[in-house]
């Protein structure tokens, strides 16, 4: 036995802690090592659940439904350890494990034959945890298990707390029960099989297993066959406990270290958002205890998101050193949408995550991440002229920083790239080329596609609504719209006063729903093109070449004599406009 005065080397050789008694020894390291045993071709075994506990802690008993002990039918039928690792931390103080062999099958962590795989497990009380349990399952097989269903049978500590001896424990084919849970069946849903089939209930006890012969040449996830399985005095695994005599460092006194990685959101409606956590711990991370309460995220103003699930990479039960935890994080209101967005601090909430020891995580700002996401705007345009009344053609429109004119009064429309083929020929590209190279906005043409056949213009009485997203909304802030009237030669109808509608304040906020009247005073005549019903105007089956103006942007005088000419539909041109006539409305709202 360690004395006190030795305590310095207690520390940094074997992991324990002396208390007030030289003789009682809070904490030591084990190193805990399984091997499977089996000759190549044979049997492998799920990863090992291991325990420390003060002896009450039963795993099975034979001649017991396996029912009637928590996890043991989930082991003994799937590997998977979860459920009685669950039941250890309900019912027992002590401590445990999940041994796993990460160069097994693809995807499974379980001991193939001749594997070995060592891990440190530190036992805190030696004077209460002086007994070892284990259990794994034997595959391929329906419910063959290997476990000592005597909780008292390998005592690793003494009354005293201390370690007795190193600990062997050889396991025989002899030594594999059957949980009498499903029938035995090579072709009936055995587990890590390729030979498929459905399970059937037992309704069996606990008993020795007669053993797996019936299962060699069955198909192997390794992509062989079992070539051997076992009788009696067939050694399958061996378990050695030992004092972990030189320890890789200090006595583990904290718990879980945390990462986070994150990135923005930028998708526009989406309604989750995937961020994880790396956790590492020398000693293994409770899986168990990582759960959506973990991570407090907050943003500007006190909003928060919610974490709606998390999934971890770990195998069921098992306590890795490294675990990736995946948060599904979702917004307050359901979607994420631009009122949402800002800088979001992400925090590990105080003794959220254990390691295997007990070490909980301190409190922890893990770090940021920002939520970017366009502003949807709903936009509705509205031909509102009278039945046999003036069309527009598609319309432009685009949001904004204020500083893009479609024109100015006054002035030759040539000098606004892409203006005269918009107010002469309803074509809005040469617009849209302009404002891709000299704005940082977003821009759209909306067509209406009830329109003539082959042009997608708004007819007399037609409504559109099209949804744009804008980014950036505390810059671009501003709202511009250009369509060409027809028929007619160049007439168009624009604000071209560019901060004349504004959608945001300078924060992003939007203003409020946005209606926009269009009337007769505000057509305008591109000054491009003489107007002329027999002169090449646009729309018009009347003919005729167009005759160049030369002249400036300015308010158009009207399109009365076009009335009573041919439209591409059949129809004539029974109206056009007077100042106050009501030609079109344009309605902004935000939906998201």
């Amino acid at each position: 036995m360690l004395r006190k005065r030795n305590k310095r080397s207690a520390l940094r050789h074997i992991q324990t802690e002396a208390l007030e008694r030289r003789e009682l020894l809070a904490a030591t390291a084990l190193q805990v090592t399984v091997e499977n045993l089996s000759p190549e071709g044979g049997l492998a075994a799920t990863p090992f659940w291991v325990g420390f506990h003060n002896g009450s802690f039963q795993l099975g008993r034979q001649n017991r439904s396996a029912d009637r002990f928590g996890g043991l039918e989930l082991l003994a039928e799937e590997g998977d350890t979860s459920e009685l690792a669950a039941r250890f931390d309900a019912t027992s103080r002590g401590i445990d494990a999940t041994i796993t062999a990460p160069a097994g099958f693809s995807g499974a962590p379980v001991f193939e034959p001749g594997e070995t795989v060592s891990q440190i497990i530190t036992v805190n009380n030696t004077l209460r945890d002086r007994y070892f349990s284990f259990a794994s399952m034997i595959i391929p097989s329906n419910d063959s298990f290997i476990a000592n269903l005597n909780a008292r049978e390998y005592e690793v500590f003494d009354k005293r707390g201390r370690f007795v001896r190193p600990v062997t424990i050889n396991i025989y084919g002899r030594d594999v029960w059957d949980a009498g849970t499903e029938v035995n069946d090579a072709f009936g849903g055995a587990a890590f099989s390729t030979e498929g089939g459905s399970s059937v209930d037992e309704n069996g006890v606990i008993h020795r297993s007669t053993g797996l012969g019936d299962f060699i040449g069955t198909g192997l996830p390794t992509g062989t066959d079992l070539d051997s399985a076992f009788i009696g005095q067939t050694p399958l695994a061996r378990i050695t406990i030992s004092l972990a005599s030189r320890p890789s460092g200090p006595i583990d006194r904290t718990g879980p270290e945390a990462t986070l990685i994150a990135d923005t959101v930028t998708e526009v409606g989406t309604s989750e958002h995937e961020i994880q956590v790396i956790y590492s711990d020398p000693s293994g991370v409770d899986t168990a205890t990582i759960g959506t309460n973990d991570l407090t995220i907050t943003g500007s103003l006190g909003r928060r998101l919610r974490v709606r699930s998390v999934t971890t990479d770990a195998y069921p039960g098992t306590a890795p050193r490294t675990v990736v935890a995946t948060y599904i994080v979702t917004a307050s209101d359901g979607e994420f949408n631009v009122a949402d967005n800002g800088r979001y601090q992400v925090s590990l909430n105080r003794r959220s995550v254990r390691d295997t020891v007990g070490n909980n995580n301190l409190s922890t700002r893990l770090g940021n991440f920002s939520v970017d996401v366009a502003a949807r705007l709903q936009i509705q345009i509205e031909n509102l002229a009278p039945e046999g009344g003036l069309a527009q053609t598609p319309f432009w429109v685009g949001v904004h920083d204020g500083r893009f004119d479609l024109g100015t009064v006054g002035t030759s429309a040539s000098g606004f790239g892409g203006l005269e083929l918009l107010a002469e020929e309803g074509d809005t590209s040469g617009v849209s080329e302009r404002f891709a190279a000299t704005s940082s906005g977003v821009d759209a043409t909306i067509t209406s596609p009830v329109g003539f056949a082959g042009a997608p213009v708004f007819e007399p009485g037609e409504v559109v609504t099209r949804n744009l997203d804008v980014r950036n909304p505390h810059l671009n802030r501003y709202f511009s719209y250009a369509s060409m009237i027809i028929p007619s030669n160049d007439a168009f109808l624009a604000n071209l006063n560019s901060r004349e509608v504004q959608l945001f304040d300078a924060r992003g906020k939007f203003r409020g729903r946005q209606t926009i009247n269009i009337f007769g005073r505000n057509v305008w005549d591109a000054g491009t093109e003489l107007n002329r019903v027999n002169g090449g105007a646009a729309f018009s089956t009347e003919g005729g070449i167009g005759v160049n103006e030369t002249g400036v942007i300015h308010a158009h005088a009207g399109l009365n004599d076009f009335i009573g000419s041919g439209l591409p539909t059949g129809s004539t041109l029974t109206s056009a406009f007077s100042p106050g006539t009501l030609l079109a409305r344009i309605t902004i709202t935000l939906i998201s």
